[in-house]
């Protein structure tokens, strides 16, 4: 059976619902290292991703030069999203165990 695609978002929010489950210590002993692997998986597909679709960003910006302002303002939202994604991994790396 084929993997199931992971999206964006699906990825940050599971992220986001390990480390409050962590963090509230919802999660046994026996659970926690598979948890932590799942969260590191998850941090460096989304990376992945963010590094990918900022790469495709600069070269489409680079060859649409009739749409920059559209460019520019997709890519201000770009930002807020990566921004959004490294205060997740600032809370990931601060968890107390």
């Amino acid at each position: 059976m084929p993997k199931k695609k992971i999206l964006y978002q699906e990825a940050t929010d599971e992220i986001s619902s390990i480390i409050y489950e962590i963090e509230n210590n919802n999660v046994d002993i026996d659970q926690l290292s598979d948890k932590v692997k799942r969260v590191s998986f998850l941090l460096e597909y989304c990376k992945t991703k963010l590094h990918d679709t900022e790469k495709y960003m600069e070269r489409m910006f680079n060859e649409n030069t009739d749409e920059k302002k559209w460019f520019l303002n997709l890519k201000k939202l770009f930002e807020a999203t990566k921004s959004a994604f490294y205060g997740i991994i600032i809370v990931a790396q601060n968890i107390k165990f």
